[in-house]
């Protein structure tokens, strides 16, 4: 099924320390599995218990553009979560807002596996409702892990490159079937990878790489 997608190197990183893993990619991005020491472990992590902690906090939420088109809305994290609006997501970087903080806290050692001590550039927390998305953008080499959900992520090298579907948009982008994805391949649109991501994996990128997103399931939570 789509949740076995990704044109990304798969890497294994059982074993492996981040300096020497990251040397071996060069910045190049890439799935990395078997991040967690558990096949399964935010099991228990799910929509309503994420619901239970934060459910009355205050965010805001954005359209996931990164352009003259971005807006933005404060609503409660049940409000969002509850009325699955798709238009909307939240999207927390570097730590600016407490929430991400907190919600790493929940998760305890889990939040930050051992193959990631010590580096912690550009910290993401993503929240997302069934075919939320982000649009292109870039930004410095940072990893992100998925607690629940099922995530898709385009990513290419080229700025200039629009994605197939209603105003680029990642979510209408997504190929119905794999045969569909076979003849896309060598188009300029498919000159970017896409790639599924699973809870326990992780996905990786150096500077610069352009990426886009879409939710794929109705709780989507990354750090």
């Amino acid at each position: 099924g789509g949740a076995g997608l990704c044109a990304l190197p798969r890497v294994d990183v059982r074993g492996r320390g981040w300096g020497a893993l990251t040397k071996a990619l060069k910045g190049r991005p890439a799935l990395l599995e078997n991040v967690t020491d558990s096949v399964s472990p935010w099991d228990d992590w799910t929509r309503s218990r994420f619901l239970d902690l934060f459910g009355e906090r205050r965010i805001k939420t954005n359209n996931g553009h990164f352009d003259h088109l971005r807006s933005k809305e404060v609503v409660t994290v049940a409000e969002y979560l509850e009325g699955n609006a798709s238009v909307w997501n939240l999207f927390l970087a570097d730590r600016a807002y407490a929430m991400q903080t907190e919600v790493a806290g929940a998760l305890g050692p889990r939040a930050t596996p051992a193959l990631f001590a010590g580096f912690d550039a550009r910290p993401i927390m993503s929240l997302g409702a069934l075919a939320s998305s982000t649009r292109f953008h870039k930004h410095v080499e940072t990893w992100q892990l998925l607690v629940a959900g099922l995530k898709a992520w385009w990513i290419a090298a080229k700025d200039d490159l629009v994605l197939p579907g209603p105003g680029g948009d990642p979510c209408g982008a997504l190929p119905r079937s794999k045969a569909e994805m076979t003849a896309a391949r060598g188009t300029t649109a498919f000159a970017v990878k896409l790639c599924v991501q699973r809870p326990g994996q992780a996905i990786y990128f150096g500077d610069g790489w352009q990426h886009a997103t879409c939710n794929l399931e109705r709780f989507v939570l990354g750090l």
